[in-house]
């Protein structure tokens, strides 16, 4: 899978209901290639205001970790392009977005495949909240 894909699968902009109670919950799968005895940047997960400044920061956590190395959270900005938002974010294109960033680390001298799963939870201001499950397949070669 390209980093563009990627980024547009895990480049996740709030998606909820206009009630407060609304709670959308989502599942994705995808596969990243991770260098042999490098870290890698696995994906990125924001959620902006209207004016695509820092918003409510999404609450990561580690359902699975993974068997064969380590997952580490880290702040960063990207600049937001057509192909890695949405269209419903389109005042966003061009302009860069706090995000933070997952990055996986295989324990040295691992070749392989490995496994992370995430819960991301995207909160909104008036208290509804979207859940991404993603899991990440991990090809360390």
């Amino acid at each position: 899978m390209t980093l563009r894909a990627r980024l547009f699968l895990a480049f996740a902009f709030l998606t909820v209901a206009a009630s407060a109670n609304a709670q959308e919950t989502r599942r994705e799968y995808y596969n990243v290639s991770v260098s042999l005895g490098r870290e890698g940047r696995l994906a990125y997960y924001a959620s902006p205001d209207a004016d695509c400044g820092t918003g409510i920061a999404p609450r990561i956590s580690v359902e699975e970790q993974p068997n064969y190395g380590k997952l580490a959270f880290r702040p960063d900005r990207l600049k937001a392009i057509s192909s890695a938002i949405p269209g419903r974010a389109e005042n966003c294109r061009g302009k860069f977005v706090d995000v933070t960033a997952v990055y996986y680390k295989p324990a040295k001298g691992y070749r392989g495949s490995d496994r992370a799963v995430l819960r991301v939870i995207f909160p909104a201001s008036n208290g509804a909240a979207s859940t991404l499950y993603a899991t990440i397949y991990i090809s360390v070669r």
